[in-house]
């Protein structure tokens, strides 16, 4: 796609983002979203999530958003979801070199990983977005939401799969708990402006499920443990924002208060939830009835493939802690 440079300039401009090569991204990068989208294939076995969906699809683009996150959600079938990751992968490699992108990386690992794609940009020798697919989270636990996206000048993503908003939600809090990244910091804040569109039973459902498969024990949280280093900020965070934001003092320190309110809706965790996580972290058991009375909720849990990673990893480490044999 042709984007002028002195149009990028003027839409910077016009927009308060001072860096037109981040607006060209996401301009890049909402393109892309209604090329995978509109295909017919693609659109059944894809969701969009991450700082993404919540930044132009919920938070009227208060930051800008520059890399694509999609849970494939196919089939929870491990055998399934091997044939059509093959097929899949080889139209969306076809469909990005179409586009004009040139695939730089693409990742192996059985979960999934991240595709750099690289284009000829207007501002700079050259351009990147990334596009994030993960195999682990294909059970969703809430319907899908179809919306377009906030326009960005004359550019649109129209009718794109979003995970539920609990869900999404619960992943950026997850993240900021997990690697507090300057960014999960930024959207959890603007969450925590937007409670009132959230049932926390159901955000506490999914952020301990998401947290029960994480690499962090999930036991250790604590509402202090909220912080960000201010070179972090001024590197990954403010090339994204507009600049009368950058120039407001009290940023960080207003972020993090906002992010220690809504992570105070949920924390500590209540003693059946501290005992689901006991089961899964200490004893490899998932007993999703400790969550949720919801049978079919129940199953869903018991079915998720990154819990069932975690409960195997643990009980791996149980046989070798104690020296038991394999078949134990």
């Amino acid at each position: 796609m042709n984007i002028r440079q002195e149009d990028l300039h003027e839409l910077s401009k016009t927009t308060g983002f001072k860096n037109a090569d981040m607006l060209e991204k996401v301009i890049q990068l909402i393109n892309l979203l209604n090329e995978i989208f509109n295909n017919t294939y693609l659109r059944n076995l894809f969701v969009l999530k991450g700082g993404t969906a919540l930044n132009l699809f919920y938070f009227n683009l208060p930051r800008l958003s520059v890399d694509i996150d999609l849970n494939y959600i196919g089939s929870i079938e491990k055998s399934r979801m091997l044939i059509e990751r093959k097929e899949l992968e080889k139209i969306l490699v076809s469909l990005c070199q179409r586009s004009g992108f040139m695939i730089k990386r693409v990742a192996k690992e059985h979960a999934g990983g991240k595709w750099r794609l690289n284009y000829t940009s207007a501002i700079k020798a050259g351009g990147n977005i990334e596009i994030d697919l993960s195999y682990l989270h294909r059970v969703i636990f809430f319907p899908i939401t179809n919306k377009n996206s906030m326009p960005v000048n004359l550019y649109q993503a129209i009718n794109i799969p979003l995970l539920d908003f609990h869900e999404l939600a619960a992943g950026k809090l997850a993240a900021l708990m997990s690697r507090k990244a300057s960014r999960d910091l930024y959207d959890v804040s603007k969450l925590s402006h937007i409670t009132e569109k959230l049932e926390i039973d159901k955000l506490r459902l999914v952020f301990l499920v998401y947290g029960g498969m994480n690499r962090r024990d999930w036991r250790t949280l604590d509402v202090n443990d909220i912080a960000i280093d201010k070179n972090e900020i001024a590197k990954k965070l403010y090339p994204v924002l507009r600049q009368q934001e950058i120039a407001y003092p009290e940023l960080t320190k207003n972020l993090i208060l906002d992010c220690k309110k809504i992570i105070a809706t949920i924390l500590p965790f209540r003693n059946h939830e501290k005992e689901f996580l006991d089961l899964l972290l200490d004893k490899g058991q998932i007993e999703p009835s400790l969550l949720t009375p919801d049978i079919e909720m129940q199953n869903k849990i018991l079915k998720h493939p990154g819990l069932l990673w975690k409960a195997q990893h643990a009980k791996k480490f149980k046989r070798k802690q104690y020296d038991l044999p394999k078949d134990a």
